[in-house]
């Protein structure tokens, strides 16, 4: 129900709700809390996610049945935003000892519906938690089902066999706001659209060259024509609904003053590169690709385009610095964690670069590392935001990417 953390950030005390029970009917409590801590930052049991709170988590311990005092190896700001991940979610330690490394499969939380069944590539069940404690759910049931085609999801809409559908298909938005009976609910997001640079391959280890690139893409263009307006250029490098966003700038279309930067970094006539893109992955990706190739052109870029499957696309662009081929890329982050320390850290972070995290574009800036750190150890809330601003104010200047937009979602 509360926390509260010491000056110094090195200890942060948590209270829980009393009266709260595990689906199975496990008590909610500080052993409860304990047993999910040792399990994420167990080392010899490494989950996906033990890197959110093991590098920073120095012990715990259970004051009383409801009162849990973290340690804390350096002062980590983001700790809060790192428990609300889905991997800090609080799991019934009777339903963890039961299913183990398969508790993914049979999900046992104190939410307010309980996992009833999932059938794979059909449905995913989930029934009306009647004990939750903040009272009965007003729906029983919940069902759903993927459905990966957009056209099929729209049919179902409009015959009723669905109640929501996500995502809306683009070309389907105007059509359904003005269909009786339809509500189509539109918002920002935390996903924020770029062209990446291998900033180790020339020419974009100079500088004025990647600001070049940003000066020739029309993003207006783009989110008018091709995204039928569902996404904003981009102002900042992380997504607008990410805690910490300062909107900066977004680099105008000046295809003029492109080919300005591109002479004084000593490409009078351009250059040739290739851009790789996911097909499908992202809102209308490949076809973005292409008009970011066609975009280059007018400046002198001759830009050959090619096309991947999402698993060998993510494979190909994480790799070791001297194992990289590509030159540009098309990608997209949302944090998963909502913060901006996730949403700058892995990807700017010069201690980051892949293989080992998803700084694809092997960056490094000493100012941006300093900000990124300084928001990391920090635990006032509004001191953090000085210091993601200044962050992200030195990555537009000396941007790694070409900024495209932020995804608006339906």
């Amino acid at each position: 129900t509360s926390w509260e953390a010491s000056k110094d950030g090195l200890t942060w005390t948590f209270h829980l709700r009393k009266g709260v029970t595990f689906h199975d009917g496990t008590p909610f409590n500080a052993d409860a809390v304990i047993f999910n801590l040792r399990r994420v930052t167990d080392p010899e049991k490494r989950t996906r996610r033990t890197s959110l709170y093991k590098p920073f988590i120095k012990s715990f311990e259970a004051i009383d049945d409801y009162t849990v005092r973290i340690q804390m190896k350096v002062p980590f700001g983001a700790l809060l935003a790192h428990f609300a991940h889905g991997a800090g979610g609080i799991v019934s330690p009777k339903a963890l000892e039961k299913y183990q490394d398969k508790i993914s499969l049979h999900p046992v939380g104190t939410g307010p519906y309980v996992f009833e069944e999932w059938v794979p590539g059909d449905r995913i069940v989930l029934k009306r938690n009647d004990n939750y404690w903040k009272g009965k759910p007003k729906v029983e049931e919940i069902i759903y089902k993927p459905v990966p085609e957009g056209v099929s999801r729209v049919m179902m809409l409009e015959t009723g066999e669905a109640d929501v559908i996500f995502p809306v298909p683009l070309i389907e938005v105007d059509r359904l706001r003005k269909t009786k009976g339809v509500k189509v609910v539109i918002g920002d997001t935390a996903r924020v659209m770029y062209i990446g640079m291998n900033n180790l391959k020339k020419p974009f280890t100079d500088v004025r060259v990647r600001k070049a690139l940003n000066y020739a893409v029309n993003k207006e263009a783009i989110v008018r024509n091709i995204l039928k307006g569902m996404a904003k250029p981009s102002k900042s490098m992380i997504g607008s609904l990410v805690w910490g966003y300062s909107s900066i700038k977004s680099y105008e279309y000046n295809p003029e003053k492109a080919k300005e930067l591109l002479t004084e970094a000593g490409y009078p006539n351009g250059f040739e590169t290739s851009l790789w893109t996911p097909e499908g992955r992202y809102p209308m990706d490949a076809q973005i690709a292409e008009a970011v190739a066609g975009q280059l052109k007018k400046v002198g870029i001759k830009v050959r385009l090619r096309k991947w499957e999402w698993a060998a696309y993510i494979k190909n662009t994480r790799k070791k610095p001297e194992k990289a081929k590509y030159e540009m890329f098309l990608f997209g982050w949302a944090p998963s964690t909502g913060d901006a320390d996730w949403g700058m850290r892995p990807l700017f972070y010069s201690e980051m670069w892949a293989p080992g995290g998803s700084n694809r574009f092997y960056y490094k800036d000493p100012e941006v590392d300093k900000y990124i750190k300084a928001g990391m150890e920090i635990s006032g809330a509004e001191e953090r935001k000085k210091a993601y601003k200044k962050a992200q104010e030195a990555l537009v200047n000396n941007p790694p990417w070409v900024m495209l937009h932020d995804m608006v979602q339906s």
